[in-house]
């Protein structure tokens, strides 16, 4: 007699789908901060920094995280936005000192 009990997926299969989802999500996030260089250079700040803001909620890597911290500290000292650059400024600071 065989057995029709009908098969689950792994739980490899689902790892794969989060990873996959996870690496997009990475992906995407390099773009817009690449994107968000670009529109810098063209002097548009404003749409610089709301790209590199919908990075920050997705990038996962410390190190990406702190060069894009950086970025956004730059762009809100070139405003003249002191307290908000100084609070990216804070973030890298957690970022590296967690890395050492």
């Amino acid at each position: 007699e065989e057995d029709f009990t009908p098969r689950r997926a792994g739980p490899g299969l689902w790892e794969c789908l989060v990873g996959c989802r996870n690496k997009m999500d990475q992906q995407l996030a390099r773009r817009r901060v690449e994107q968000g260089l670009r529109l810098y250079n063209q002097h548009k700040q404003q749409a610089a920094v709301t790209k590199w803001r919908s990075a920050l909620k997705r990038i996962r890597k410390p190190g990406d995280k702190f060069i894009l911290l950086g970025y956004l500290y730059q762009a809100y000292m070139d405003w003249g936005k002191y307290r908000e650059s100084m609070e990216f400024a804070h973030r890298q600071l957690n970022i590296a000192e967690e890395s050492a």
